[in-house]
């Protein structure tokens, strides 16, 4: 039903209500910059999405810089700019410049073939430039040492233990390299071991001697297996929701649940992320990258470029937030809209962590935030930030209905959960609905053996997503599991008749019969 926002009869003065929203909006644009920038984070914290650090820098002038909530809960330590935080996949603009200096030294070049410089690599056609490029084809790390965290789950894996991996499991590649772009983490922990073969020096070592230290980052560091954070001054704990409906965030360092440990104590892996920093640090890194002092300019440019696929089309991912198709070089994300000026990027996130370093190279703009805890939409809030350097308006990341949806519903029950849902579905200037949030929320429920709320979530879902085929076969498999054949063959059905192509709902319904 389509309700008007004024409505007949009311006796509101709809010419009022136009002038009341123009003046507030000619407001917010009277500000200067530093003042919407607070203006918009302080918004974002009051509703508790920000947790870390952020930094907004134009041609060096630092415009804003402020910190939100907590480095260590437990003890009260809230964060500051001289807070070190887990970059997690912004790591990768450091492994790609290391790459990058080894190349302008002469050390290497960007299509010389990996195995000669890593004798054993079972894929002797992949190149340097494809596994800087993520075009290789590989599988990540997670499909190659899944058997042995099965097998032994307390070993540590580096980088030192990919190659052997490799040769043990002869795992197929994903496409033929260089025909397809696909982001993984596995290249960059490779090019790590690159650069420990090439230059002679551990991969820390090199980072610190060759890029660290010369651009005065002095508190940066890669963590290691042997590194302890504790023992650190000023680092950021990771908080996060240890299940997709938990009410509270966790440590995740605590290696009391499962789905951390491997992030946090298994996987010491380096090249793809670990490198710890602080937002001032950063701001040294984007100056020296200005400056030509860990670098030279036109082979920096390099990093910056759209990379290439074998039919000398572009390196593409659809679809980045709102500013649509973006690009892929060696190490940093292009967004293809350029009206606002080159804006080059890497975002990563990890259990209790989202990083953004976000850099405008015509306009010498910077927008960093470092968060060590999980919130919703930060990588599109940075963005906003860098809409505000830019006199745009910036509008918030919504919050998924599904995941609030499923706090409530296991805190409070039923009753409780609906009635905020109806709320929040009509709150569409705060919530967004995903179909594919709600699926996963009802898995995750039955996975935690809360058996009634997984039925009651998928319900919910196929009223609110009548359409989805999808959404059917998941409760007709739930339903199945649970022992109501009966009630899981009509779903499945459903999702036939919604789409007569769902191979797995056919043969889902065929072993229900069969049974």
């Amino acid at each position: 039903m389509y309700i008007s926002l004024f409505p007949k009869g009311n006796g509101i003065n709809t010419t009022v209500l136009l002038l009341v929203f123009l003046g507030s909006n000619t407001a917010l644009f009277s500000q200067t910059i530093p003042e919407r920038l607070d203006s918009f984070f302080t918004g974002l914290n009051i509703n508790g999405d920000i947790n870390g650090s952020v930094l907004v820098i134009e041609k060096g002038n630092i415009l804003y810089l402020k910190s939100f909530g907590y480095a260590n809960v437990q003890n009260k330590i809230a964060n500051t700019e001289n807070t070190l935080f887990q970059l997690a996949s912004v790591s990768k603009t450091f492994t790609s410049l290391a790459v990058l200096q080894l190349v302008e030294k002469k050390k290497l070049t960007l299509n010389d073939k990996f195995i000669q410089y890593l004798q054993g690599f079972p894929y002797p056609e992949i190149t340097i430039r494809q596994l800087l490029s993520h075009t290789s084809g590989l599988p990540d790390y997670y499909e190659l040492f899944d058997p042995y965290m099965s097998s032994s789950p307390d070993s540590i894996f580096t980088i030192h233990n990919i190659i052997p991996a490799l040769k043990q499991r002869k795992l197929s590649l994903h496409f033929q390299s260089g025909e397809k772009w696909e982001y993984c983490n596995l290249n960059f922990n490779l090019l790590a071991l690159l650069v420990e073969k090439t230059s002679g020096l551990s991969f820390q070592k090199y980072l610190k001697k060759n890029i660290f230290l010369p651009a005065g980052m002095k508190s940066t560091f890669v963590k290691t297996d042997t590194t302890v954070l504790n023992i650190i001054p000023n680092v950021a704990y990771n908080y996060d929701y240890p299940f997709l409906f938990s009410p509270t965030k966790v440590r995740v360092d605590s290696f009391a649940i499962p789905q951390f440990k491997s992030e946090y104590k298994t996987f010491a892996l380096v090249g793809d992320g670990n490198v710890y920093t602080t937002t001032i640090d950063l701001m040294k890194f984007d100056q020296a990258l200005y400056d030509g002092t860990l670098i030279n300019k036109t082979v920096f440019e390099l990093a910056i470029t759209p990379a290439k696929l074998n039919n000398g089309s572009n390196a593409t991912i659809m679809n980045v937030s709102q500013m649509g198709k973006a690009f892929y070089g060696f190490g940093w994300f292009i967004f293809e809209d350029s009206s606002m000026g080159k804006i080059v990027w890497h975002g990563g996130g990890m259990p209790g962590c989202r990083t953004i370093f976000m850099r405008n190279i015509d306009k010498h703009q910077l927008v960093i935030v470092l968060a060590n805890a999980i919130t919703d939409g930060l990588y599109k809030n940075a963005l906003c930030a860098m809409y505000i350097l830019n006199k745009r308006h910036a509008i918030p990341s919504l919050k998924p209905v599904a995941k609030y949806y499923g706090k409530l519903l296991f805190q409070y029950g039923d009753d409780h959960a609906v009635t905020k849902l109806i709320e929040m579905l009509s709150d569409t200037l705060h919530y967004k609905t995903d179909e594919n949030e709600f699926n996963d929320l009802g898995y995750a429920f039955f996975d935690k053996h809360y058996t009634a709320l997984s039925l009651t979530t998928f319900r919910t879902a196929i009223l609110l997503f009548s359409s989805s085929d999808n959404l059917f076969n998941s409760y007709g498999e739930i339903l199945a599991k649970v022992g109501k054949k009966e009630e899981a063959i009509m779903m499945y059905r459903k999702s036939l008749l919604l789409n007569p192509k769902n191979e797995d709902s056919k043969k889902a319904i065929e072993q229900l019969y069969r049974q």
